[in-house]
């Protein structure tokens, strides 16, 4: 993930951000776990993202956001790391 947004996420920004984050999951009936929330929280601080046009592209189908594809967008975005 870019710098910026790890900046973002670490400042006084980041209430903010976490709280949109909330509201916007929350809007869109996607349970707030960690990982979905870290999703969020980046695609939100970097809006014109891969990360956050694809979570736009999933939701505009109207396809169901599971576990599978939080482990696929966090496995894609996030290459240094693997899903629990």
């Amino acid at each position: 993930m870019s710098g910026q947004v790890e900046t973002l996420i670490r400042g006084p920004e980041s209430y903010g951000l976490a709280r949109q984050a909330l509201a916007e999951m929350e809007a869109v009936k996607i349970w707030p776990t960690p990982q979905n929330f870290e999703l969020w929280l980046h695609a939100l601080g970097d809006p014109e993202g891969d990360l956050s046009k694809e979570i736009n592209r999933f939701l505009a189908a109207g396809e169901v956001f599971t576990e599978a594809v939080s482990d696929a967008l966090t496995a894609q975005h996030f290459a240094s790391r693997t899903p629990e």
